[in-house]
Formats: structure tokens, sequence, C-alpha cells
């Protein structure tokens, strides 16, 4: 039994559609396989919710869609993979040897057991665009616990004082951190960042992705809401290894000296982007598609 914390819903509906040629058929007894097959009656999910509507069953979507939809369908998905033998486990076990731009270079699916954090760009952005508020609010509780402790009126307005001086301090030292923040977010958007380590022995065997926020748990959500990342063990991820690499933006000249001036702009801009934010090897960038832990019945 899996317990998922995060899920790539449109992406895995795409791959099923197109194996599929539809809503699976092992979801739906009203479903056949014929391209553009249409609907006009209720569709039953065994044990889920029951969706009445018309139109092309490749592209049904609908509000009613449960959750326990999403994860039947995702069964189908790495089912029909497993059958393929389309997948490759790697765990703490996988042998640093196999650890290889050649070996991994062909692969599509890998199915990852370890160490997965999670990292939202935005949380954290967040909570440096708010530092300021932090620190005059720790000040403000430190400066009530003082006027609370009984000292001596002289004793008292010495410590204040020198309270008051540390926070302007403080405020002055992170005076920048909304400018920070700013150009962060240029950088990074809004995007949440998935780190995944099979070993922690050998933390430079690492695959890296970006995730979509709305394929979130909630209660994800929200550990990493308050600290801009979270982290545990035990976890496994099926992601879809992005072999396309990023690479220097050929330019293209057209003779127009403006619209050749801005692609040699844009080309600078890509290799800042990639200074900043890319990865290199042993480090794999990925596609993550789900995050789950197994749960014993």
């Amino acid at each position: 039994m899996r317990d998922f914390v995060y899920l790539d819903w449109e992406r895995i509906r795409s791959f099923v559609a197109q194996s599929e040629r539809g809503v699976p058929e092992t979801r739906s007894s009203t479903l056949t396989s014929e391209e553009g097959d249409r609907y006009d009656a209720e569709l039953g999910f065994p044990g889920l919710a029951k969706i009445a509507d018309s139109g092309d069953l490749r592209y049904l979507r609908s509000a009613t869609e449960t959750r326990s939809l999403h994860h039947a369908v995702f069964d189908l998905f790495e089912q029909k993979l497993q059958e393929a033998d389309a997948i490759l486990d790697i765990d703490s076990s996988y042998p640093n040897e196999l650890w290889t731009q050649e070996n991994l270079g062909g692969r599509t699916f890998v199915r990852v057991h370890g160490t997965v954090r999670v990292v939202d760009y935005l949380a954290i952005l967040g909570l440096i665009e708010q530092f300021s508020v932090l620190i005059k609010l720790v000040h403000t509780s430190e400066k009530s616990s003082l006027q609370a402790s009984g000292l001596e009126p002289p004793i008292l307005q010495r410590e204040l004082q020198k309270l008051e001086k540390q926070q302007r301090d403080q405020l002055k030292t992170y005076s920048n951190f909304p400018q920070l923040a700013a150009g962060l977010r240029s950088l990074f958007g809004e995007g949440v960042r998935l780190k995944i380590v099979p070993d922690l022995d050998r933390p430079e065997n690492l695959l890296v992705g970006s995730a979509n926020r709305e394929g979130f748990d909630e209660s994800i959500q929200r550990a990493i809401g308050t600290r801009g990342a979270a982290t545990n063990s035990g976890w496994t991820a099926l992601v879809q290894l992005d072999s396309s690499g990023i690479s220097d933006l050929v330019r293209l000249p057209t003779g127009n000296q403006m619209e050749d001036s801005l692609d040699e702009l844009v080309a600078q801009m890509d290799q800042m982007a990639n200074l900043l934010s890319g990865s290199g090897w042993p480090v794999l960038n990925c596609i993550p598609l789900a995050v789950y832990r197994i749960v014993q019945h």
C-alpha cells in the first residue's frame, strides 16, 4: 500500500492515455480501445466516484476526479512499466561502478529508494523577505521578558538600550534581504525542487528535479511552508530521467540587428541561469513523477 506525498497526475494521465488509448479499460467497463471513442453514460470505477458526462474519453477531466482514481491509474502505469522491464530500481545497494553516464544515460524511468528532500524556494524566499519582521518580533518578546524580570530601574534601562542597539545592528545587517529575495525569485521562480539520494554515504550520487506545486499532498506543503524544506528517508521516487541536459544556446542570426542583439542577450541569460541552477555529473537531472512511501497493511 502506497502513501503518496507527490504525484504528477497530468504527466501520468498523458502516459496512460497514450499506452491505453484513453482512460484504462481496466478501470471502466464502458470503454473500448478505438481511437477517439466517445462516452455518453455514467462511468463507474469500482470503489471510486462515478462520473456522468459526455466527450472524448482520452481527454476526460472532471472536478469529481478523486485522489483514489489518480492512485489507481498510477498503479496501472507502474505495472505496465514493470511488465515491459522499463524501470531501473536504485537503492543504497546499487553498485557505485554502475553509476555511469554510459549505464544510466539510456534509461528513461528510474525508481529510487532512499532519502528525498523537498525544497520550496517560494517558502524560503518568503522567509527571507519577512526576516526583518521576525527580528522585530523576537526583540519585542525579549523586551517584554526584560520588563517583567524585576530588574532595578538603572540596570533595566541599560539592558533595554543594549537590546535596542542589537536590533538596529541586525536590521542594518539584513536590510538588503528583500532585494536578495527579489533577485532569487527571478532566477528560481516558484519552483519546488526534489533532491533524491539513494545512499547518504554517497551523497554525490544524486537525482535532482523540479516538481509541480499542486502535485504535493497538503501535509507536505504545510511542512515545507514553515521552514522551506522537508527531508525524509524511506521514500520511493519514480522519476523520468532528463537526458536532454543544458547546452549552450545556438546563435541564429537573422541579419536584423535589434533581433540578433536580443538573441545574444537571451543566450547570456541562459548561461547565467545554467551557472546558478544547473547541475553536473554525477548528479542526474530528472522529472519527478511520483513520491510515496510503502505502508504495511
